[in-house]
Order: structure tokens, then C-alpha cells, then sequence
């Protein structure tokens, strides 16, 4: 069985890497992420299938020396950033990168952190179809790094939809964000229901009037629906009408978000922010590091 949320810390994180320098991001933040006690980093690279069995005992050999270097180092930068004692892990696995990965995940991991590209060999991991393929069917979380990390999360944005998913990445935020943090911005995307009348227009203000109703409404919901989290951070709460491809890229520049966090599944418009050209739109345009919060499947 997948793992799952429970409790307040962090479990097994799986950092995806094929020795890039974008790859290495991924390493850096996954080493500022507060694991929790137990806890795990595992170091994954995986090599195409060869059928020549020297070629592959050759590029096994490479691989493992360079995994070998990287925990070294890895575990050198647990231990400054406090977490000292947390084991750093190494896997090498051969076969299609997106199987392996979710296959890895699925038994051991509650995250899987990746770096935003890598090289031709991998690239295929993180854009397009078969990006799509490992939000959609693998039974683990994806934060997507982009960005060096010099200190833990500290301005997160979580998208949120009412829905289980959202609950998923609001407790995620939380979990992968400084332990210190003290305040967290939530948007909610409003699917424009007010008809564009000219402001001229008699019926202008009463349209007005209702859309401004609608939005108090739902940031009542959004206390209600953050009220399980806790009052231990402020909860800076934000309601845009629009597009939610655009209305989460804006906010999160607008408010110098250092990650942002969504959902992938939901019951109103949100709910396709993360299929098809939207979760593409977002990983590519956004600024900062994308946290994608997944439900487990079960079997």
C-alpha cells in the first residue's frame, strides 16, 4: 500500500536524479526539507535498459560512483541544516524513468522531488505527456524545484478547491515549509459568474453586488475549510475571479511566493488547474518551485 498523510512530519522523501545541475537542485532543497526523525533521503537515478552487458556493467559502475558521491555530500548538508542522523540512501534502477520512479515512490516514499529539467535522457520525465503520467498515476506527491534553495520555504501559496487534494497540499505546505513559519497565503480561483456589463450599465451595480456576496461567502467557506489546520500561522486569505492558470501565476509573483502548492484533483473549476495545457502552463511559467499534492490510489 502507498503511504499516506499522518501526522505532522515529513516522511520518506525521493529525489529523482540524473546528475544534472537542475537534478542538483532537487538534491539541495530536498536537504533543507524538515524530515522527521526515521525518516529517509533517497537518492534514485535510473539507467535505460542494455542489453550489452559490459556497456552495462560500465554505466552501473559510473552511476553508483556518482551516487556514492552525491549521498556524501547530501548527507553533509542534512547535517547542517539539522537534520543530522536522517539516512541518505541511494537507488539504481533500469527500465523507463517515469515507471521507475512511481514504482520506487510507491513503496517507500511520501514525496517525490524532482528538478524542473535535466538532460535529453530524462527530460521526458518532467515536460509534457509523460509529466502528465507521473501527476496523474503515480501514488505520490511531486514537488518540482526550479530554483536554488539557500533557506526552507518560508512564503508558501497553496491553490486550494475545497477539495480532499487541497487538504493534501495545505498539509504538505505545512510539512515541507521552515518549521518557524508563521503565516500562509491560500487563493481560491472563482470561475467569473458576473456578466460584463458596461459600468455604465443599470444593472452594473447590482452585478457588482452579487459577485462581491459570492466572494465573502466563499472566504467564510475558507475559514471553515482551513479550521482543522490549526491556528499555529496566520492564514492570509485570497479570492481572484479568473482564468486559474493566470490567477495562481500572478499571485503566487505578486506575492513573492517561494512555493506553490495545489492539488490535482477537486469539484469546481480548479479541478482541471492540473490536467492537460494547465499543469504545463503552471510548471513553466511559474517563478518558483511547484509542490503538486497527489492522493494515493489504492489497489
Amino acid at each position: 500500500m502507498p503511504q499516506t498523510i499522518s501526522g505532522p512530519d515529513l516522511g520518506n522523501v525521493l529525489v529523482a536524479t540524473d546528475f544534472s545541475e537542475d537534478a542538483d537542485l532537487a538534491v539541495w532543497r530536498s536537504a533543507l526539507l524538515p524530515l522527521s526523525r526515521g525518516a529517509s533521503l533517497e537518492l534514485l537515478h535510473v539507467l535505460p535498459n542494455e542489453t550489452n552487458t559490459a556497456v552495462r556493467a560500465r554505466m552501473d559502475m559510473l552511476a553508483r560512483q556518482r551516487l556514492e558521491r552525491l549521498r556524501s555530500q547530501a548527507s553533509a548538508m542534512l547535517a547542517d541544516s539539522g537534520s543530522r542522523g536522517r539516512d541518505v540512501v541511494v537507488g539504481l534502477e533500469h527500465g523507463k524513468a517515469f515507471s521507475e520512479i512511481a514504482r520506487w515512490a510507491h513503496a517507500h516514499d511520501e514525496l517525490i522531488v524532482v528538478g524542473r529539467h535535466g538532460d535529453r535522457a530524462f527530460a521526458d520525465v518532467f515536460v509534457g505527456t509523460t509529466a502528465e503520467r507521473l501527476i496523474r498515476k503515480a501514488d505520490v506527491s511531486v514537488l518540482v524545484v526550479s530554483s536554488a534553495a539557500v533557506r526552507p520555504y518560508g512564503t508558501p501559496l497553496v491553490a486550494v478547491d475545497f477539495s480532499d487534494s487541497s487538504r493534501l497540499a495545505i498539509e504538505l505546505a505545512l510539512k515541507i515549509s521552515d518549521p518557524e513559519l508563521r503565516e500562509i497565503d491560500v487563493l481560491h480561483v472563482l470561475t467569473p459568474s458576473v456578466r460584463h456589463f458596461d459600468e455604465a450599465s443599470p444593472l452594473f451595480d447590482e452585478d457588482r453586488r452579487q459577485q462581491i456576496e459570492h466572494e465573502q461567502r466563499v472566504a467564510t467557506e475558507l475559514v471553515e475549510f482551513l479550521a482543522p489546520f490549526g491556528n499555529h500561522v496566520k492564514w492570509n486569505l485570497i479570492v481572484r475571479n479568473g482564468d486559474p492558470r493566470k490567477r495562481i501565476i500572478e499571485t503566487a509573483k505578486h506575492r513573492g511566493s517561494d512555493l506553490l502548492a495545489l492539488g490535482t484533483h477537486g469539484r469546481t473549476g480548479l479541478a482541471h488547474a492540473f490536467l492537460g495545457s494547465v499543469a504545463e502552463t503552471i510548471l513553466k511559467n511559474a517563478r518558483t518551485d511547484v509542490l503538486v499534492a497527489k492522493l494515493p490510489h489504492y489497489d
